[in-house]
């Protein structure tokens, strides 16, 4: 199973096919990027690590009426031929009016829910086969059929699908029939719709003539039952008026009286307020007060608690250091006692043998001396040399470095090259096997092509008789 691909540019199609044609689900799983066909190859120079999918059609399957825009379709997708230069195995060509979703996504390595496939119409066999012919005298038919080809000889194909030429299409009765359908539905299709243009018009009409005297009738109706309500209403309101107006004055005569005495309440209440108010602020006060004086206590007492920890350690390690020095002392001086004693002795012998060296020494210095001319005279050639030695090594480290690189991008670009003519290799003996297979079978089929261009003649024949 091939490695999932994360990241993909589609071009080729415009963005709505793209999106009809993978689906929503697919197209996130892909994480898919459209790109217009005229800016797939900066992008492609842009990054060239990129993985890129084009999708094509047919063009015969692109026409608005009856005449198909083959100079527009040639000229979007020729640059599949460039990218496909470009971009290698990185790329790949599907036609998506004969490839399914699911398949490609199963090239893909990408497990993801897939529109269903739609079958194509019974008709664009037959459809094929006349633009076919038509190549032989049009050339904007014949360049878009040879892109066609080309087109679908680069494409991906499932296993058991053959790429569509020319030289394999075959068309049948039902097709033909089919597509004379199609035709004289176009043929018939501008009357009925201008039939149907003025049916509709009419209906049209005649609907809103009805809506509009059926609103007025709805209006009308609840108007008057509007006003039916809302005398009712009136009356009704009238009496609870009446009613509440007695009920509000006995109220507003208790309510003074609620309202004199609140008032006397409340100023005893405001003055015990004002008294508890100020002394909160000057219990705040005091507090705040205390708690900064016990916040500088705290803070003097942590550095006394640490200077006390320090000294204490400080003082431990004092009187450590003080034995040890102490034990080493007397170790030393017995040590130096006994050396006193045996240098004594070492020195006694020690003069009996420097007259005798002194004399030897002399002559040894005198020899050593010129030894050491001659030896820093070899030096000073020798780290010339060396010097020397050194920038040769460097040259040839720099030439061994540069001759490494290209030694490898030449490896890189013979493996590519090698790669690249074992594929072409490949596509040229399946298109040679592929080619003598068609060759035999537009051989067998060639009177088959001949009925069906007779019948075809007869058949548009009858069409224009009856139109």
């Amino acid at each position: 199973m091939p490695r999932p691909i994360n990241h993909v540019f589609v071009s080729g199609v415009s963005e709505e096919t793209i999106t009809a044609y993978l689906g929503p689900t697919l197209l996130e799983a892909l994480n898919v990027q459209w790109v217009a066909p005229e800016h797939s190859l900066a992008l492609a120079q842009e990054d060239k690590n990129a993985h890129w999918l084009w999708l094509y059609q047919p063009p015969w399957q692109l026409a608005d009426a009856a005449q198909p825009e083959w100079e527009v379709w040639v000229s979007r997708n020729r640059h599949a031929l460039r990218l496909q230069r470009m971009a290698g195995k990185r790329l790949y060509v599907v036609n998506a009016a004969r490839m399914p979703a699911a398949a490609l996504a199963e090239a893909l390595g990408v497990s993801a829910a897939c529109p269903a496939e739609q079958e194509a119409p019974a008709y664009l066999g037959a459809l094929a086969a006349l633009c076919a012919d038509l190549a032989a005298t049009l050339p904007a038919v014949r360049q878009a059929w040879a892109l066609y080809e080309t087109l679908e000889a680069t494409a991906w194909l499932p296993s058991g699908m053959a790429p569509e030429f020319r030289a394999s299409l075959s068309v049948d009765e039902s097709a033909l029939a089919s597509l004379l359908q199609v035709v004289s539905a176009g043929a018939q299709a501008p009357a009925r719709e201008q039939a149907h243009q003025a049916t509709r018009a009419a209906l049209e009409e005649t609907r809103q003539r009805e809506q509009a005297l059926q609103q007025t009738t709805n209006q009308q109706a609840a108007d008057l039952q509007a006003l039916r309500d809302e005398h009712s209403t009136l009356e009704a309101a009238h009496d609870t008026l009446k009613e509440n107006h007695d009920a509000l004055s006995a109220s507003h005569a208790t309510l003074q009286e609620t309202h004199h005495a609140a008032c006397e309440a409340r100023k005893e209440t405001d003055e015990e307020n004002e008294l508890l108010l100020a002394q909160l602020h000057q219990v705040q006060e005091e507090l705040e007060k205390h708690y900064l004086e016990g916040q500088q206590r705290r803070q003097q007492l942590d550095e006394l608690h640490q200077q006390l920890a320090a000294e204490q350690q400080h003082a431990s390690q004092a009187t450590a250091a003080q034995e040890r020095e102490r034990s080493d002392a007397a170790a030393e001086i017995a040590r130096l006692t006994k050396a006193l004693t045996e240098q004594q002795q070492e020195t006694r012998n020690a003069r009996q043998a420097q007259q005798a060296a002194e004399k030897a020494a002399a002559d040894e210095k005198q020899a050593l001396n010129a030894a050491r001319q001659q030896w820093e005279t070899q030096t000073r050639e020798s780290d010339t040399e060396l010097a020397s030695l050194r920038e040769q090594v460097a040259e040839l480290n720099t030439t061994v470095d540069s001759a490494r690189a290209e030694h490898t991008e030449m490896q890189e670009e013979n493996d590519l090259l090698l790669a690249q003519l074992h594929h072409v290799q490949e596509e040229l003996e399946r298109y040679f096997l592929a080619n003598r297979e068609y060759e035999r079978a537009m051989t067998s089929a060639q009177p088959t092509f001949l009925r069906a261009r007779q019948q075809i003649s007869r058949l548009f024949a009858a069409t224009n008789i009856e139109c």
